[in-house]
Order: C-alpha cells, then structure tokens, then sequence
C-alpha cells in the first residue's frame, strides 16, 4: 500500500478531504415520507462516516490480503472513494438508495478520476437485490428490519468475508453480539476519530457454511418451533432475534402447563437469560421456561386479538356467569391447555366463557 496517500488522509481535516475528493455533502435532500422525517435535523457528522474514521482498518484489511470494500448504505460515497484512492488494486464499492446521493458519489468517482470504483443503486434490503462480492463490507447506520434482511444476507454468502461496523445507535454491536455463531469478532482494535457510541471499530469474520444453516433453512417451511427445536441451535436468541421486526412470527411461552404468546416484534435481549417483549411487556427467563416460536395464525379473528393487545385497546367483556370488565386491555392470550385471556383487570377468563369481548364504547 501507499504509506504516503495515508499519511496524507491524517494530515488533513474532513472539510479538506471533502473538497479533494470533490464530494458536496448532501444532507438535506428532498424526500418524503418516514426517511424525510429521520433525516430531519441530521448533521452530516451524524449521517456520514469520515474518512479518519476507517483509515487504520482499511490499512489493515489490506494488509490482510482483502482488496474489495463495500459500504452498504454508502450515502456520498466517502468510504468507497478513500478506499479506491488508497489501492490501485483495489475496488471501491457502495449500495445506496437514495439516488440524489448516489450520484454525488459518481461525480466524485469521475472527478478524481477513479475508475476503480463500483455504485449500486437500491435498498440492500431488498430481496431481489443481491449484495455485491466483496471482502470487506461496511456497516452504519443499519437498523430494523433493513438490518434483519442484511445480516440473512451476510451469513449466507458462500465466500469468506470481513463485516466493518462503525455503532451509531448504540444497538448494532449488541445485535452482533447475539449473531455470534456466524460471526466471528476479530481482537484487533481500532479507535474512532469521531465522538459515537462505541469508540472503536467493530471487527468481524463471516463463518461460512456453518451447519446452522442448514438448520434454519429446514425451520423456514414449518408453522412453529417448540422449545426443544431452539435448543439445537447454537445460538436459540440469536434466531429469534432475527425475527424480531416481523409481525408474522411470535413467540410461544411455557408457563407450567400453560402456553401463552407474545409477538416478537420489539424484542430485546438484556442479558443470556432472558427476552424482553412488547406484547405483552414481559421479560421471559429463557433458562427456566421454555420458549418456542410460531408463525402468527391467520385467521381473522386471532389477528383481531392480536392487535387489540399490541395497541393496547380499551376493551369490554362479559362471562357467562355475569362477571365482566370495563375498559381494560388485553395482556395474555393463552393458547393451552385451553384458550383463555388474561386482562389488566388481573382476571384470566376461559375462551369458553366468554360471552363477548369488544372494544369499549
């Protein structure tokens, strides 16, 4: 590598190096709907990874023998640009959906000129979108179900790989974390210029062909899981965690002899014991009972529970033996030994002797 062009990127401030890669930071671009209302307020220090940043990885991973890097969610273009710029045997490459900067990343690319350089234009969590071959892909600002759809990607790849993650949110690296089997951390540190959540790069090894995967692709056609088919897993939270932004999965709860379930939409980890859920806020102990996974009924009216419990709608109901209950909302829904729901009047009432259970008037 040019020890000389590195030196040169640490000598100068990222303003500078705007202004030698002829990148304009766009950070206010006109958009609608849920990213219009994310970027609002954004500085670019927030949106954009500098280059000071991944320069020491960079030099590293190429020392290692990696030649290709690859932002995933590259906005303008920095990391793709530096990365060409410091090896001629190297490719620069960067997937971005935002097409007004994309093309500023192009028109750096051809200003310069680098012609080692390679845009995609789309979502990278798109299922028709296929990541690029790289040995090096870049990760920030990755979250929600884009993450979920990416890290499916990663672990499928049939080539070994690098995973480079600056934290932005502070939920990246713990994510990554519960990911383990298919990941492997790298002790090699490198610390940010910038202020983040995490002060240091993130480094990983993609584990290719792990016999996990086989295991999951063999789950993808079954309606559910019981506890003792997570437990072959290497990682059961890690799974589950996967499915964590899908409505169309929830988890199945063994308490005693009853089962209830809880969506999986919203859950978190906060230690290896235990899952914390949203519907019903619940934090679960995974070593004492046991935990299983489902896919979520279509029928309509389970659906209609569903979402009575995860808005937390006032509801009514009346028992057969004229109890009822005035504005409440719907906690549990217990699916053995029988169906029955539990409410926040602290009552658990039997499907069978429910005379109706409505939204409140």
């Amino acid at each position: 590598m040019n020890t000389s062009r590195a030196d040169f990127i640490r000598s100068q401030s990222t303003a500078a190096l705007d202004t030698f890669f002829h990148v304009r930071p766009v950070t206010d671009v006109p958009r609608v709907g849920p990213e219009a209302l994310y970027l609002q307020g954004l500085t670019q220090e927030a949106l954009f990874t500098c280059y000071h940043d991944v320069l020491e990885a960079m030099e590293w991973l190429h020392g290692q023998g990696a030649r290709s890097w690859c932002d995933l969610g590259c906005g303008i273009g920095r990391t793709a640009l530096l990365w060409a710029w410091l090896f001629s045997d190297g490719e620069g490459q960067g997937v971005e959906m935002v097409p007004e900067r994309l093309e500023e990343a192009r028109g750096s690319a051809r200003a310069m000129p680098l012609p080692n350089t390679r845009w995609v234009e789309g979502d990278f969590a798109a299922p028709g979108l296929a990541l690029p071959a790289a040995d090096v892909y870049f990760l920030y600002l990755s979250t929600g179900p884009a993450l979920d759809a990416l890290l499916d990607k990663l672990k499928k790849r049939a080539r070994p790989a690098w995973v480079v993650v600056v934290e932005s949110h502070g939920d990246l690296k713990p994510r990554l974390q519960w990911e383990s089997w298919w990941l492997t951390s790298h002790p090699q540190r490198f610390a940010l210029q910038s202020r983040r959540h995490d002060p240091w790069v993130g480094l990983y090894q993609v584990r290719t062909m792990h016999p996990a995967l086989r295991l999951e692709q063999e789950w993808e056609g079954r309606m559910g899981l019981l506890p003792e088919d997570l437990a072959r897993h290497p990682s059961p939270l890690g799974y589950l965690l996967g499915k964590s932004f899908r409505r169309h999965w929830e988890l199945v709860i063994a308490e005693g002899e009853k089962l209830w379930t809880m969506e999986t939409l919203g859950l978190a980890w906060h230690d290896a014991e235990s899952v914390q859920g949203e519907s019903p806020r619940r934090q679960v102990s995974w070593r004492e009972g046991g935990v299983g996974l489902r896919r979520v009924p279509s029928e309509a009216a389970y659906q209609e529970l569903a979402h009575w419990r995860r808005s937390g709608l006032p509801l009514e109901y009346r028992r057969s033996d004229g109890q009822s209950g005035l504005r409440v909302q719907l906690r549990k829904i217990y699916i053995a030994p029988e169906i029955a729901y539990e409410f926040s009047d602290g009552r658990v009432v039997a499907g069978r002797d429910l005379e109706y259970l409505r939204p409140a008037l």
